[in-house]
């Protein structure tokens, strides 16, 4: 990876990480997923690792000023966003968890080649979605 490839990225992953927590508020989800799902691989990412990805994505939204309560959907957007730019066939899960007194929790991961690349759920869950599965 050169230097400008990753300055790139960076900057790429700042630029978007900056624009979801609003984009999530004013689109809906249908909306969003297909504005964060990339037409085809980007040439100018070629070469670049799926962990390179996450390492980079999970390194910028370390510390999080914003999209506290929905860091798993802030991270699982930008890492199917540029997993998919590298070529890599991502899976953006979501599901729910059962809680105590009725309520219910939903939570987001990426999954590639049937292996989840961020943070997996970790109670029983009911999957109710997968964006971006492959043919």
């Amino acid at each position: 990876m050169t230097r400008v490839t990753l300055f790139l990225l960076r900057l790429h992953i700042s630029c978007l990480a900056l624009l979801i927590p609003d984009a999530s508020k004013l689109l809906p989800l249908r909306k969003l997923l297909a504005w964060m799902t990339p037409d085809r691989p980007a040439r100018w990412y070629a070469g670049l690792s799926e962990q390179d990805v996450v390492q980079l994505v999970q390194h910028r939204l370390a510390n999080p000023w914003r999209m506290r309560g929905r860091r798993c959907l802030r991270e699982g957007l930008l890492c199917f966003h540029f997993l998919r730019l590298i070529g890599v066939p991502a899976e953006l899960h979501f599901g729910v968890f059962a809680q105590p007194r009725g309520r219910e929790l939903a939570h987001c991961w990426i999954v590639v080649h049937d292996r989840c690349v961020t943070l997996p759920p970790q109670d029983p869950y009911l999957l109710i979605y997968r964006h971006g599965t492959a043919a």
